[in-house]
């Protein structure tokens, strides 16, 4: 329970470390991009013996591309890297989009519902499951994505003067582009050996600094030290956070982890909101997240 603990409290941290930035109004694209750049030494640190290319990648994931695909089968090591640089080039956009609709949202709408909307977003994995790979959802998980509807529809049915929330679309795209890249993460373990997952990461980080440094030098490139402390104390604990959530599930079963995480998640994150930001939110709204952490905790069994 303590590799679960910290877990948590990395994860918080995060956007905690968000929420600091806007506050003093950081140049969000260079905080996006070092943050990247983090993941992505990160990332390459943790390589082992892997190389980061070979030409003969992507002619066999083209030759075994109807097959897997057609039979849902696995691509061979050669194929599964030049799957896992193909996946990761649309995985490292959605990735800056992700990071940068959290910025926005914690901004406009705070960070206790940024954080609700952005776990919520694992609806997002389990709903293209079913869709796309054919995956049956449990029971719980179906009452789970009902309950996470009302909620949403809850805070979108109307807007309250006193309330913090002022851009609704920037709370979808972190519960949608959120969700995505667990998607993609997911469609690469589907379809892709394991032991070249770590190709995937690093080059994951990879295209989404450069997506962040050329969005950088396009719309301001004004780079203060606060720029990049925040963006690397964004990237600290999300390194952290891999490594001991992979410790907490080599301890406990991934049922227990996932609903505790992600609801231990949303509750710190509130709690700090009260104590440290007091962020504006109404009765009904703080009824809508309570609604999204019972349907979190659905969804993760």
């Amino acid at each position: 329970m303590f590799y679960l603990l910290i877990t948590m409290c990395c994860a918080t941290s995060m956007g905690v470390i968000v929420k600091l930035s806007e506050l003093r109004h950081a140049n969000r694209y260079a905080v996006n991009f070092f943050n990247s750049l983090s993941g992505m030494v990160g990332a390459f640190l943790a390589l082992g013996g892997l190389a980061l290319y070979d030409s003969g990648w992507f002619s066999a994931f083209f030759a075994e591309l109807p097959a897997v695909f057609g039979q849902m089968g696995q691509f061979s090591l050669a194929a599964s890297a030049g799957y896992a640089l193909a996946l990761a080039a649309f995985g490292g956009a959605c990735n800056y989009v992700a990071y940068l609709s959290l910025q926005v949202s914690t901004a406009r709408n705070g960070a206790a519902m940024t954080s609700t909307f952005n776990k919520v977003g694992s609806a997002v994995p389990m709903l293209l499951s079913v869709l796309f790979l054919g995956e049956s959802p449990k029971l719980v998980q179906v009452i789970g994505s009902l309950i996470a509807l009302a909620g949403i529809l809850i805070i979108y049915s109307r807007r309250e003067e006193s309330s913090v929330i002022t851009l609704k679309l920037a709370l979808f795209g972190t519960l949608f582009f959120g969700g995505f890249c667990d998607f993609l993460s997911k469609l690469y373990e589907t379809f892709a050996q394991a032991e070249m997952q770590p190709l995937y990461v690093f080059y994951y980080f990879l295209f989404a600094a450069v997506i962040a440094l050329i969005v950088v030098l396009l719309k301001d490139r004004r780079i203060h030290w606060q720029d990049v402390a925040f963006g690397l104390a964004a990237g600290i604990p999300a390194l952290f956070h891999s490594k001991f959530l992979l410790l907490t599930l080599g301890q406990l079963p991934a049922f227990v982890v996932f609903p505790i995480y992600s609801v231990g998640n949303i509750v710190l994150m509130n709690i700090i909101n009260l104590l440290f930001f007091k962020e504006p939110l109404t009765r009904r709204q703080f009824f809508a997240i309570g609604l999204m952490i019972v349907a979190v905790a659905l969804l993760n069994l």
